[in-house]
């Protein structure tokens, strides 16, 4: 089958899927790396704002 043929099938295997799938999977990858450097931002945040509630309670 030839990609893009008249009854609509496509070739799973020609080079612009493979090209289009790796693109998806970087893109992907990329979205996973800014969620995770997100993520730990939070976290940290959310450290030093308890360090910081848990002084203030001490001092009164």
């Amino acid at each position: 089958m030839q990609k893009g043929s008249i009854n609509g099938s496509y070739d799973l295997n020609s080079s612009g899927f493979e090209k289009g799938d790796t693109a998806r999977r970087s893109r992907t990858t990329e979205r996973s790396e800014l969620v995770s450097e997100e993520a730990e931002q939070h976290r940290d945040n959310i450290r030093q704002l308890r360090a910081v509630v848990k002084k203030r309670a001490y001092c009164f």
